[in-house]
């Protein structure tokens, strides 16, 4: 599903009474997610992002604009008509539920209209199919036969997930196959007596006039005929079986929530909203709650998951790291605003203002103010660059630069530097980094080599002009060099 908004604004009401002014939370907000893309929402905290969420969700009223799923305006469609999945911070699930039961919850009590089937037809055939691998399930079974209830029910889980069939229908053929006396003559014997059924249920229905087709329909005067009804047991087994699948929970089901793990916790909450096979996934920060190292593991699962199911999704966070990992396009927001849509490498090596190239990066941007006089860029006395033009001349401007764009080395390679005194040094694992000082900036980051000796109160920062941002001190607008 194309997910397309256009101009979207949302205005808190402030309260005149008590010098309040109204709070404008989003604005001009338009943007197309193409079917099947994982975008993010990324900007820091109060920049709009769970408020869009939200109007997307329903749960938030649009002051202006539109919402498009497809060709459908569902901007004034109430929440639960719009076929949204939505998994918070906190998983809120049920804690007395274990996994299964947590996860079909949203297909209780839900209505659908479908043709009407024949079910017994469809139990028995499945039952003969199941009969027919008589030899790999007893195999399965025996994997697992013990004492404790708990080793029937991993038998009974395993059938189910590897023949795709409901639990009710595995624990019918475990019952009769359970027993190791049990020989191939009672298997046939079975078989012979659900065909037997099967043809019996056929002429029952032949004499009140219905027929059947490859796919268990009910038809009337070649027609086949519908109704609304509940969904029924053995289809949201079906249903939670698929889900779980694609999770990676399928050993999980019958275990409460306080005996997973955070991660997966939270892929129960992921699969309970794919259960519902929405238009549109929502994550509103869902990896907040999470240790750094599960962090890293579960974002990468919800990857694998987004793709697998291939639900437009919308990915909320604050976390740069998150977003330029998973998303395909990432979306970042300033009070409210757009501030650049792009791939995440992109956004990242060619920032379209001040905002976005402080916002991605860590360390952060190295940000110095600065003045063009005569094509040349100075930073206090220091010649930091030069222009081809003098279109700049006497601007104020913000002189930018990464911090592996700078570089303390012996090898005079680069035209330009500045100085700094040495503040700190962190090893962070792989990365080490210098914190420096001068009049311009009091925290500038460089990464440095692992060859570097460490020894000196102060050190030529060269700046190497591959790596070079600037932008207008006015607007924070990019200059492009």
């Amino acid at each position: 599903m194309k997910l397309v908004v256009k101009d979207l604004k949302k205005v808190f009401e402030g309260n005149p009474k008590k010098n309040i002014p109204d709070t404008i939370a989003v604005s001009d907000f338009s943007i197309t997610v193409n079917d099947g893309e994982l975008i993010g929402l990324l900007g820091p905290s109060g920049c709009g992002k769970s408020t869009i969420l939200y109007m997307l969700a329903g749960l938030k009223e649009v002051t202006s604009g539109n919402i498009y799923f497809d060709d459908e305006d569902i901007t004034d469609l109430p929440s639960e008509k719009r076929g949204v999945g939505l998994v918070f911070q906190n998983y809120a699930l049920y804690p007395h539920l274990n996994v299964y039961q947590n996860i079909a919850f949203p297909l209780e009590d839900t209505y659908v209209t479908t043709n009407i089937k024949d079910y017994k037809i469809i139990f028995y055939k499945k039952y003969i199919e199941l009969l027919k691998e008589y030899t790999e399930i007893q195999k399965i079974i025996f994997k697992y036969l013990g004492s404790n209830k708990g080793d029937s029910l991993e038998a009974i889980n395993e059938i189910s997930f590897k023949y795709n069939v409901p639990f009710k229908l595995s624990k019918k053929v475990y019952k009769l196959l359970k027993d190791k006396r049990h020989s191939y003559l009672e298997v046939l014997s079975n078989i012979y007596f659900y065909n037997e059924k099967i043809e019996k249920e056929k002429n029952k229905l032949n004499k009140r006039g219905y027929t059947i087709d490859e796919e268990f329909n009910l038809l009337k005067d070649n027609k086949i005929l519908t109704k609304k009804r509940k969904i029924a047991k053995d289809e949201i087994d079906l249903e939670v079986l698929r889900v779980a699948r694609i999770v990676q929970l399928e050993n999980y089901l019958f275990r409460k929530p306080s005996e997973l793990s955070g991660g997966q916790q939270q892929r129960v909450a992921i699969a309970r909203a794919l259960i519902k096979k929405p238009r549109l996934l929502l994550l509103d920060e869902p990896l907040s709650n999470l240790d750094a190292r599960l962090r890293i593991s579960t974002r990468e699962e919800i990857r694998k998951i987004q793709k697998e199911s291939k639900v437009t999704t919308v990915f909320v966070t604050h976390d740069q790291e998150e977003a330029l990992s998973i998303c395909d396009r990432i979306v970042i927001l300033e009070k409210g605003k757009i501030k650049q849509i792009d791939i995440p490498q992109r956004a990242y090596d060619d920032p379209k203002n001040v905002f976005v190239a402080s916002f991605l990066g860590t360390p952060p941007l190295n940000k110095f103010d600065a003045k063009v006089i005569k094509n040349k860029i100075l930073v206090g006395n220091y010649v930091v660059f030069e222009l081809n033009n003098n279109d700049l001349d006497g601007e104020e401007v913000v002189f930018s630069v990464r911090p592996e764009g700078l570089e303390i080395t012996n090898d005079n390679n680069f035209k330009y530097y500045l100085e700094g005194k040495l503040d700190n040094y962190e090893t962070l694992g792989r990365d080490k980094e210098l914190v420096l000082n001068n009049e311009f900036n009091d925290s500038i980051k460089v990464v440095f080599k692992d060859d570097l000796v460490i020894d000196k109160l102060s050190y030529k920062l060269y700046i190497n002009p591959k790596k070079v941002l600037l932008f207008k001190k006015s607007d924070g607008e990019r200059i492009y060099l």
